[in-house]
């Protein structure tokens, strides 16, 4: 053999070589490589159906949650109309408190203008009974007196 044809085979089996190592990696590659595909596919099919069952648990706790804020905007508008209720309620109560209290000073004035009245009557000696009926101006007005004498 030439030095020539030793570089030649050399460089062929050095190719050949090569060939045998990359068609051994791509067959260890595709031996290999299935399971762990196929187990990856596995596994993502695993991890998509925990995905989309927490997505539905999600979409259930959201439905949840609207329907809790919609009942709290039920009862925050229906506590907002007792509480308008609640406040014309006491403008009533207040304004029928003032009209009591004018009442009472009312009366407690006609009670005083009586009493000095009943006073003055008795303090100039009192008038004799049927001068006081007499006086009366109107039946109505006889029957008061004679009720007061």
């Amino acid at each position: 053999m030439s030095p020539n044809s030793d570089s030649i085979l050399s460089q062929e089996l050095s190719r050949r070589t090569a060939l045998k190592a990359l068609f051994g990696a791509a067959s260890a590659a595709v031996l290999f490589g299935l399971p762990a595909r196929a187990h990856a596919a596995e596994a993502s099919k695993e991890t998509t159906d925990k995905l989309n069952a927490a997505q539905a648990q999600l979409d259930e706790v959201q439905a949840q949650l609207d329907s809790i804020a919609n009942e709290y905007a039920a009862l925050a508008n229906k506590n907002a109309q007792t509480l308008n209720d609640i406040e014309n309620v006491q403008g009533k109560i207040d304004d029928t408190q003032a009209q009591i209290d004018e009442k009472k000073a009312e009366l407690k004035k006609k009670r005083n203008d009586l009493s000095d009245r009943v006073a003055a009557s008795y303090k100039s000696g009192g008038t004799n009974i049927l001068s006081l009926l007499l006086a009366s101006g109107s039946f109505e007005e006889l029957v008061a007196n004679a009720h007061y004498v």
